[in-house]
């Protein structure tokens, strides 16, 4: 078992996992964009409660991961129902530790109204050793209800140095690791991919819409919006690159274009707080575009 996980994470965030592995509540939520690394985090969060390896987690007897419609990829409120009769098996009485027992939910946005809502009872009521894991790259769309039972992580960022160094520890040179870097605005995930040629990675079509967003005219804008109004979580990681390209150009920019990358900066932030609060998806992305 490892007491490190294998990933790229800010110190801080490693800080609260720790937190919540010494003392876990009823339930933890890990958050940040698409590519961060959210899913590996929380296999290695039940890996340590459970004192098992990462690599075993998906088959042990005391797991249940919530499985995800084929077509659509929500979790319907039948796989909520999924979650009484596993908490009703017996524990082994060797298993004295104080995790015994948790549910994954991966990608928790995609639960369901009827299955948020179903979802409820088990958080206020978990048996005794017995916690939640979700991961979400837009925890606003989750109810509040839901959220206030779980202990909330968002993924920080980690620095362009760490990034650089796990790039090239795993057969990168530094040129490729700095151009992965740039290219993927230092989100993990994304830099991996970049590094790796895997252009269907979710996040490299978010930072080529990221892209288009910042370069093309106002009528090639306004027909981009039109398609990421459409997909909400597209629409969210998009957000995310655009703050990531505009931190790492920053430190980098003076004058007038440290002004226009501040001021991408600024609307990226604002468009996300507005989707926080269930604003509409195709006006906060229309404003984010005329603006930038």
């Amino acid at each position: 078992m490892n007491s490190e996980p294998d990933l790229i994470l800010n110190p801080y965030s490693l800080k609260q996992l720790q937190i919540y592995i010494d003392s876990p509540s009823f339930g933890l939520l890990v958050s940040g964009p698409t590519g961060s690394g959210k899913t590996s985090v929380i296999n290695w969060v039940a890996a340590m409660l459970l004192g098992i390896d990462t690599a075993n987690v998906n088959t042990h007897p005391y797991v249940l991961k919530l499985p995800h419609d084929a077509k659509t990829g929500n979790i319907s409120i039948d796989s909520v129902h999924l979650i009484d009769p596993f908490f009703g098996k017996a524990v082994l009485k060797s298993n004295q530790r104080q995790i015994s027992r948790l549910v994954i939910i991966d990608d928790a946005e995609n639960l369901s109204l009827p299955a948020q809502n179903a979802l409820l009872k088990n958080l206020e009521e978990p048996p005794i050793g017995s916690t939640f894991l979700m991961s979400s790259a837009q925890p606003s769309l989750l109810l509040d209800t839901v959220k206030s039972r779980l202990m909330k992580i968002r993924l920080a960022s980690v620095s362009k140095n760490m990034l650089k160094n796990h790039l090239i520890a795993t057969g990168c040179t530094e040129a490729s690791a700095m151009q992965a870097i740039a290219l993927s605005g230092a989100i993990p995930g994304l830099a991996i991919a970049v590094a790796n040629n895997q252009t269907e990675h979710p996040m490299l079509v978010a930072a080529d819409a990221a892209k288009k967003l910042l370069s093309s005219k106002q009528d090639q804008k306004l027909k981009l919006v039109s398609w990421l109004a459409k997909d909400t979580r597209l629409s969210g990681d998009v957000l995310s690159v655009l703050q990531q390209m505009a931190r790492l150009s920053l430190e980098n920019s003076v004058g007038e274009q440290a002004r226009r990358w501040q001021n991408v900066l600024n609307y990226a932030y604002s468009a996300e707080e507005r989707l926080e609060t269930n604003a509409n998806l195709r006006l906060t992305m229309t404003n984010l575009a005329l603006h930038i």
